[in-house]
């Protein structure tokens, strides 16, 4: 059984990755996930449902909304009030230090941390390992994971261990840009919005020109729709092209396939800039503002512009944000990863509204070129 609780603010989105990657993990070791159940982030509600979970499962993983700080938190205490008892918190494993083992009726309870949602190895799997196995996890056992218990890195973490020592002179940022441009444009009719000419070029080549123009390494255009047409018009500007044959799906794929091309490629970047290609005035010097308020040793891992304490596009994220983006699928853009982390954001105030506005039907195209003292399209 899966059991999630969350908050207010927890989304739907992120809810539904979690319950992916966690039937994943389980199918990794043969088990597979035949309930599910999400409940507030409260002992009693968490307890009724461990207690319904328990009368027909044998293993029951629990991953709270916030973190297990200590054995009276939400989750250990739900357990206790359940009937059950807890058997051990904490792992010499990081990730998922945070791991909780207890039992309630016949059934095992695995309570994992926020590092969980990702499908990268942690703690957590290192247990379930030795339960579906049949072998025996106790204090002494459980001790034992502290050898070789510094895993993999993950990208999410604040600070990653690898940083530059103290005093180091500090390097300038590896930073790409993914522009996004695969889009179906459906409120405009027949028209392809990226196509749309403002002045005497397409929309999408004003874009692709201005961010190419900052103090960036490297601009990966995601294509999609049209993608011919895309990327003719883009044809001599400095970039490469990544196809999202999921465009149809929603932005998500587009972020998700545009991460991968950043991150994944031979060389990859220590942070990318993901643009949307229907913002016609974002300048290079947003984008150079962005640069320069990130600082991923000082925890400012993820820069978004804003304009009136609204936050808009475009926005940077660091590396260890990676996996993250390059799961996201459908409409689901970056803003359940921008919640979750809501630590690490940094927003940049800009000097005009242009990061939060975008075109996208032909009388805001009118209204742009009445402004700019243009000609609308025929």
């Amino acid at each position: 059984a899966l059991i999630q609780t969350r908050l207010p603010h927890t989304s739907a989105a992120l809810l539904a990755k979690t319950e992916r990657s966690t039937r994943e993990r389980l199918a990794r070791i043969g088990a597979s996930v035949t309930h599910v159940r999400t409940t507030d982030h409260r002992e009693d509600a968490l307890a009724a449902a461990l207690s319904e979970a328990a009368a027909t499962a044998d293993l029951i993983v629990a991953i709270g909304a916030s973190a297990i700080v200590d054995r009276r938190d939400v989750v250990p205490a739900a357990i206790v009030s359940a009937g059950g008892a807890v058997e051990h918190f904490g792992l010499p494993v990081d990730p998922g230090n945070l791991t909780l083992l207890a039992r309630l009726g016949q059934a095992t309870v695995v309570a994992m941390p926020g590092s969980a949602r990702s499908p990268r190895e942690q703690g957590s799997d290192w247990l379930l390992e030795r339960l579906a196995a049949g072998l025996p996890v106790d204090a002494k056992t459980i001790a034992g994971f502290g050898v070789g218990g510094l895993l993999k890195e993950i990208r999410s973490r604040p600070m990653l261990r690898d940083r530059e020592p103290p005093g180091a002179p500090k390097s300038e940022p590896v930073v790409d840009a993914i522009l996004l441009a695969a889009g179906q444009s459906t409120r405009m009719g027949a028209r392809n919005k990226l196509l749309e000419p403002i002045g005497d070029e397409p929309m999408i080549r004003r874009v692709a020109a201005a961010v190419r123009s900052a103090g960036i390494r490297r601009l990966v255009v995601v294509t999609g729709h049209e993608a011919g047409r895309v990327r003719d018009a883009l044809s001599g500007l400095d970039c490469v092209f990544a196809d999202n044959p999921d465009y149809p799906s929603g932005m998500g794929s587009s972020v998700a396939a545009g991460a991968r091309a950043a991150f994944d490629a031979p060389d990859p970047p220590g942070a990318a800039i993901v643009c949307l290609g229907d913002m016609p005035d974002i300048g290079p010097a947003m984008l150079d503002a962005l640069i320069a308020n990130y600082d991923p040793q000082a925890g400012r891992t993820i820069v978004a512009a804003a304009s009136g304490g609204q936050r808009g596009h475009p926005v940077l994220w660091d590396r260890r944000f990676a996996d993250d983006l390059a799961s996201l699928g459908g409409d689901a853009g970056g803003r359940d990863i921008l919640q979750e982390h809501a630590g690490q954001v940094v927003t940049v105030e800009m000097d005009d509204d242009a990061v939060l506005h975008d075109l996208d039907t032909p009388v805001a195209f009118d209204a742009y070129r009445d402004r700019a003292g243009g000609d609308p399209a025929g």
